[in-house]
C-alpha cells in the first residue's frame, strides 16, 4: 500500500513539472497550443487514475504466473491421480475466482482470432460478427453482447 501510495505521488509531481515544462515551452508558440497541450495531460492523467492501468496490469501479472505455475504442477504430475486431479481443479477455480468479470465481447474477438489461427475462412458460420463500436469498447465493457451471433 505505501508503495502503491508512493508511487502515486510521484506520477503526480510528475505530471505536475511535465505541464510546467510544457506551458513553458509553449507559451512562446500561443496562449491556445498552452491551454490544449495542459488540458491533453490532465485528462489523460486523470484517466489513468481513474482506470488505474498499473492495477490492472499488475492483476494480469500475477494471475498469469499463478497459471503458470499451476501448468508446470500438471506437466510435472506425469499421471495424476483422481486426486490430485480434484486439488488441481480446486487450485483452477481458486484462480478464476480471482479474475475480473467475463467480457463477453472480448471473449468472442478471442474466439474469431483463434478461428482465423486454425485456418477457418471468413465466410465461416463459426465466426461470430462483431461491430466497430463494440470492438472499441471490448477492453473496458460489454456493449450490446446480447446481439452477437454465433460465439
Amino acid at each position: 500500500m505505501f508503495f502503491d501510495r508512493l508511487n502515486k505521488l510521484i506520477r503526480f509531481v510528475t505530471l505536475l513539472s511535465g505541464v510546467s515544462t510544457i506551458s513553458t515551452v509553449l507559451g512562446k508558440m500561443g496562449e491556445h497550443w498552452v491551454l490544449a497541450s495542459a488540458a491533453t495531460v490532465a485528462a489523460l492523467s486523470t484517466f489513468d487514475l481513474v482506470i488505474n492501468t498499473e492495477g490492472h496490469v499488475r492483476r494480469h501479472t500475477e494471475l498469469a504466473g499463478r497459471f503458470i505455475n499451476l501448468e508446470k504442477r500438471m506437466i510435472q504430475a506425469g499421471k495424476p491421480s483422481e486426486e490430485l486431479l480434484t486439488a488441481i481443479t480446486a487450485e483452477r477455480l481458486e484462480i478464476e475466482s480471482g479474475e475480473p468479470p467475463i467480457l463477453r465481447v472480448l471473449d468472442c474477438i478471442c474466439h474469431n482470432d483463434i478461428l482465423r489461427a486454425m485456418g477457418y475462412e471468413k465466410s465461416s458460420d463459426h465466426y461470430a460478427h462483431i461491430a466497430w463500436y463494440q470492438r472499441l469498447f471490448a477492453q473496458w465493457f460489454d456493449l450490446r453482447e446480447h446481439s452477437i451471433k454465433s460465439c
